[in-house]
Formats: C-alpha cells, structure tokens, sequence
C-alpha cells in the first residue's frame, strides 16, 4: 500500500507526522500549508492513503480543496484530515461526507494524533515538545532546537529520520540548531530596534513588527510582547501578515486573520496581504521607506476591531 502524508512544516508538523510514520509505517512525505494546500492535493496521485496533518482549511480554499479531494476519493483512496485549527461548519460538513476528518482544538496536532494512533513513551515525549512549540512558550531548549532546524528543508527532512528512528537529535542536528538560534538572536535583537507600538480603539496596545528585511516573526513578536508589555502583535512582510497574542492571552485574532482570508488559532494567526506586481515589488526593495496603503489598512482595521 502507497501511503502520503501532507504535513505542515513548523514543529507541531513535523512531530503530527514523525508520530504517524512510526505508528503505521513507511509513507511519502510532503509539506504544505493553509495558503498552498490546495496545490499540494492537485499533485497527488497513485496513493492508497493520505493523511493531512496539522493543516487548517481557509474558507477561500473549500472549492478546491473538495474538488481535489472528490478526485482522489474518487480513485479509491482513503483519506484522513487530522488538525487543531478552528474551521468553519460549513467546511468541515461538506468535507466530512468525502473524508474522514479529525478536528479538535487542542495545544498542538501531534497530542491529536497521540489520540488516534497511539503511542509509547518516546511519542508521548514529542507531544510535549509540540505543545511548547505550538502554543509559542518555548519553554523547553529542545523545542527552540527544532524550531530552528525547521528553517532548512534539508535538516528538517534529516530530523523527522532520526525522529522515526527513536533519537530526539544527533550532534550534527544539535550544532546546526545552536547556530541557526545564534543567528536568530541576532535578527530578533535588529527586527527590535524597527519596532513601534500602537493603541486600538479599545486602548489594547500592540507591536507592528515589519519582517520584510527577514526575521523569525513569532520569536520577535514574543520578545517584543515582553520587553513593551504588548496585548498582541502585527508581524507583516510583503506576502502575508500574522497576528500573536502577548500579554492579553484570552484574546480571539482570528477574526482579522479571517477577513484576509486566513486562519489559525484564537492566539496565532495569519492572512494574505494582496498586492499588485509593480507595488510588492516596491514593497520589498523600498521597505525602509514605503509601506503601501493595504498594509497600513489592515492595521487600521485592527485598530477599529480589536
């Protein structure tokens, strides 16, 4: 039997997917995202089973991401969607009558998984890393090691093999880890010195973090949340934007991150930021000195919503 697995490519991904390998055996991995799903299941073919990890489905996909999976469903496959991202009824009835769909809030999609194949101590030990990961404490020195490596695609395929062997890391792993967070320290410490902070209409005050000269944007949102006592933050680049809840841990994001037809969790989310060609352009090579008007709209309706 040809089995695939769609995971997404942060740390909850990664260990969502090293548990379902080790539980059911060898499969073809790819990696994706609510933005790219859609295109991901387009280039599936041939498989028995597939499995979808830690994916949430924005609205704006549903067309074609049941068309996708009506054909594979179609050609005799069996497919299971696990994920902890809130989804909209809609969605969720219509693809429930083609796959069989798994969703539940939870800290992280591996503790999901956990659930339903089962697992040892060694998979019991990966939800608890994924739930530091994914729920932004990185607390734990091992999740901040992997959170790293998933930077590169190379370590990041070289992880998830020696995951499934049973080892958390090896020395080459360790030491590209401990660079790659050195180095990330330092574009944390520089994305700092751009940082400005905004007030809502409700008096909420939040980080607009501007990532366009690059940056690790969920470690600089949590560093600024703690130096400037943020209740949420903005992080944008020239494609997409995110919002992180700081020190107001009870607020709902998602909304906002909806509305640009995104998603995520009520603390974590993103949205696309649409630009024409000719002004991504300018907005990634002039970005000390231009901010187009859809970016500065989009924080303007933060201010009125949130």
């Amino acid at each position: 039997m040809k089995r695939m697995i769609i995971t997404h490519g942060d740390v909850d991904g990664i260990l969502s997917a090293v548990i379902a390998i080790r539980r059911l055996g060898e499969s073809e991995l790819k990696f994706s995202g609510p933005s790219s799903i859609d295109k991901a299941l387009s280039k599936v073919n041939g498989v028995d089973e597939l499995l979808i990890l830690d994916i949430g489905l924005n609205r704006s996909k549903l067309e074609r991401v049941e068309a996708e999976l009506r054909r594979l469903a179609g050609s005799g496959c069996k497919i299971y969607w696990c994920d902890h991202h809130r989804w909209d009824d809609e969605s969720s009835s219509r693809l429930s009558e083609l796959i069989e769909l798994r969703l539940k809030p939870s800290q992280s999609n591996a503790r999901l998984v956990l659930e339903w194949l089962g697992g040892d101590d060694f998979e019991r030990e990966l939800v608890e890393i994924a739930d530091d990961a994914d729920t932004g404490k990185y607390a734990l020195e091992i999740s901040r090691l992997y959170n790293a490596i998933s930077m590169s695609e190379r370590m990041k395929v070289k992880l998830i093999r020696r995951l499934v062997e049973g080892s958390l890391i090896d020395d080459e792993l360790e030491e590209f880890g401990r660079r790659k967070l050195l180095n990330l320290e330092s574009q944390v410490r520089e994305a700092l010195r751009r940082v400005r902070v905004e007030v809502t209409h409700e008096g909420r005050r939040f980080c607009v973090i501007d990532i366009r000269a690059g940056g690790p944007g969920s470690l600089i949102a949590r560093k600024a949340s703690e130096d400037l006592g943020a209740d949420f933050c903005f992080v944008f680049n020239c494609k997409r934007f995110s919002l992180y809840a700081g020190r107001m841990k009870e607020i709902d994001l998602r909304a906002v991150c909806e509305s640009y037809g995104g998603g995520g969790h009520p603390y974590a989310c993103g949205g696309r930021i649409k630009l024409s060609l000719l002004k991504r352009l300018a907005c990634r090579f002039l970005w000390r000195f231009y901010i187009p008007k859809e970016i500065k709209s989009i924080i303007d309706n933060i201010k009125s919503s949130l």
